[in-house]
C-alpha cells in the first residue's frame, strides 16, 4: 500500500529487546536515506515507536536491527527491518 508520508521517515534502533534510540529522515526528495543525501535529526523514542519497533524485531528473531517506520494518519507503519544498518550521516 502506498503511503503518503510527510518529507521523512523515523528510523529506530532496537538491540535485543530495547529500542536504544530513534532518528528523522528528512528529504525534500522520497528516498530519506541518510547515505543518499537524507539529513538525519533526533526524534523521541515515544511508547508507539518503542512498541512497533520492538514487535517488528521480534518478528523477525531479534538482534541489533534498524527499524524504518512511516507516518501515517493513522498512525505509525513499520516499512521495513534492517539487520545491516547504516550510520553514515546519522
Amino acid at each position: 500500500e502506498y503511503v503518503d508520508k510527510p518529507s521523512r521517515d523515523i528510523r529506530s534502533f532496537v538491540v535485543g529487546d530495547e529500542t536504544i534510540g530513534a532518528i528523522y529522515r528528512e528529504s525534500p526528495h522520497w528516498i530519506t536515506n541518510t547515505a543518499r543525501g537524507g539529513q538525519a535529526r533526533n526524534c523521541p523514542v515515544t511508547p508507539e515507536i518503542d512498541r512497533l519497533s520492538r514487535a517488528a524485531a521480534r518478528a523477525v528473531g531479534g538482534g541489533v536491527l534498524a527499524i524504518d517506520l512511516l507516518e501515517h494518519p493513522d498512525g505509525l507503519v513499520v516499512s521495513e527491518v534492517n539487520y545491516t544498518m547504516e550510520f553514515r550521516n546519522s
